[in-house]
């Protein structure tokens, strides 16, 4: 009887130990089939980041790269005020910026099409209005009829000069001192002023006279 019994509790021991193998060895399966996928994401996940980096990274060279303007709009707008523009926008969008037309406002002498430039100043015109050309945009280099006068650069004022592409108020009064010393013989002369190079020049040339 005692051998029977022993013989039982062998058994049911060695049950006991296949069941604890199984257990543990399904436990280290799922362990490692969980660690697998930590460890070894899928083609899917890396193409998905690699392609968010390299847009995030497209972003920042595009933001380091494009220079930032600031442009006053005033007039027959609904918020009047400096605002911030990247290079390559237009009059239209600074308007829009700046809360769009009051009711009153008449865009008939702007070009909305010109593209912005940093210390430019924008002022739309209420319906009837006869806006000073130093007050609205500078205009485009085509001739005909309704052409904005050009801004002498030997007689403008502060605020006339300031009107042109590149010239704000400290520039402006470099080219007053300059004229004082020596008039402008003609329009490539203010390339005499610092920071004007022929790329500048080009911008202002149809907008700038010396007589």
């Amino acid at each position: 009887m005692g051998g029977k019994k022993e013989k039982i509790l062998l058994v049911v021991a060695g049950l006991g130990l296949v069941l604890y193998g199984l257990w543990t060895g399904l436990g280290k399966k799922d362990k490692g089939i969980i660690e697998g996928r930590t460890d070894h994401p899928s083609q899917e996940s890396v193409e998905e980041e690699e392609s968010d980096h390299q847009e995030a990274s497209r972003e920042e060279e595009s933001s380091e790269s494009s220079p930032l303007l600031y442009v006053h709009v005033d007039g027959a707008v609904k918020n009047p005020g400096v605002y911030e523009f990247q290079e390559g926008a237009r009059v239209k969008d600074a308007i829009e910026e700046a809360g769009g037309l009051t009711p009153a406002g008449d865009t008939g002498s702007l070009n909305l099409a010109q593209r912005l430039s940093d210390e430019m100043k924008i002022h739309v015109p209420k319906e009837g209005e006869t806006a000073p050309s130093d007050l609205t945009t500078q205009p485009s280099g085509g001739g005909g009829e309704g052409k904005a006068k050009k801004v002498n650069i030997n007689r403008a004022s502060l605020e006339e000069l300031t009107s042109l592409p590149s010239v704000g108020e400290s520039r402006a009064r470099e080219i007053i001192s300059f004229r004082e010393r020596s008039p402008f013989v003609k329009p490539e002369d203010i390339m005499n002023i610092s920071g004007i190079g022929q790329k500048t020049f080009d911008k202002m040339k149809d907008l700038i006279s010396v007589k």
